[in-house]
């Protein structure tokens, strides 16, 4: 293994075992590692194998809830931020999820309108199925990384659809 640098490799691993599994410690996520490996028997050691590359990464941080811009009695509009951390491989979208409506134990269900990272999205009737004014709403967000690894939910946003005071 190398030092996720193109470094020198180092030995991680010397056993007589046919089957081995190996954790190692103070890989930095974001990194390329380099692995290869060789064989040794009475007769000598194999030449190395071929390299293999391993990038270090977890899911990406969930994104900070959506925020209130603005709305009527029949849409909300609402701020959308990106996630603050992709640990280490680069988030390339956005999943926004809305329940039912009047019901905190309600079913999610993806937006499909609202795709990649839009800073501003308008919920209404033809996009999100809304329903009548005084209907109260829950989203939540989502990250989605470049090999299709999912953040856990923002926090929920709550809104209620309704005329504003004249």
């Amino acid at each position: 293994m190398d030092d996720g640098n193109q470094g020198p490799f180092t030995s991680i691993l010397v056993t007589s075992s046919r089957s081995f599994f190996i954790v190692t410690s103070g890989v930095q996520i974001g990194l390329q590692y380099r692995f290869r490996y060789h064989v040794g028997n009475v007769n000598g050691w194999s030449d190395y194998s071929d390299v293999s590359y391993i990038t270090a990464f977890a899911p990406p941080e969930a994104p900070p809830a959506p925020t209130f811009n603005s709305g009527t009695d029949t849409s909300v509009t609402l701020n959308f931020f990106p996630s603050r951390n992709d640990h280490g491989i680069r988030v390339a979208n956005y999943e926004l999820y809305i329940d039912m409506g009047n019901n905190a134990t309600s079913e999610f269900r993806l937006v499909p309108a609202y795709s990649a990272f839009l800073q501003t999205f308008t919920l209404t009737v033809a996009n999100a199925n809304l329903s009548a004014p005084g209907t109260t709403y829950r989203v939540k967000v989502l990250a989605v990384n470049q090999i299709d690894i999912k953040s856990e939910f923002s926090n929920e946003f709550v809104f209620k659809l309704g005329s504003l005071p004249s």
